[in-house]
């Protein structure tokens, strides 16, 4: 999957610079989020009916992810997205997933799950920080017990 982001990233641009320009968005919207995301490069899936899509997780928060693909994308709104680290996850777990934005080889999904539900499920994967929600502007329950919404 290493090889996927390398081949994405050489066409876009080159070399370090080429991850600098995935993860800057990320490190500039972090103050604006409600949950905060982790820059992973990981390995996962995505699940269209019968078609499986192979990415790369660029990002990854308890709301949602970044995903880079290999190829242009088919059109679909909702699917399941299929976390499969084999080193950090006992087995797969799939979360459904909404569009909330796309270009021709990356989306920007949101989970349908709830994000207290969502961290218990990728607590191996998430850091801390991630695994916080806030409960008023200014203050964060640990743990996920604070109730956020939206991202």
């Amino acid at each position: 999957m290493l090889g996927l982001l390398a081949y994405t990233l050489y066409g876009r641009t080159k070399g370090a610079a080429a991850v600098k320009d995935l993860v800057r968005p990320t490190l500039e919207q972090d103050e604006r989020r409600t949950y905060a995301r982790a820059v992973k490069f990981i390995s996962g899936c995505v699940l269209v009916g019968e078609e499986i899509l192979n990415c790369m997780v660029i990002d990854l928060s308890v709301n949602g992810a970044r995903l880079l693909f290999d190829r242009p994308l088919p059109d679909f709104e909702e699917a399941t997205v299929r976390f499969a680290f084999k080193l950090r996850l006992a087995s797969p777990v799939d979360l459904a997933m909404k569009v909330a934005w796309r270009d021709s080889m990356m989306l920007g999904v949101t989970f349908l799950d709830d994000p207290h539900d969502v961290a218990l499920a990728l607590e191996a994967l998430l850091p801390k920080e991630c695994l916080s929600f806030p409960t008023k502007p200014g203050k964060v329950a640990e743990g996920g017990k604070g109730t956020g919404s939206g991202d």
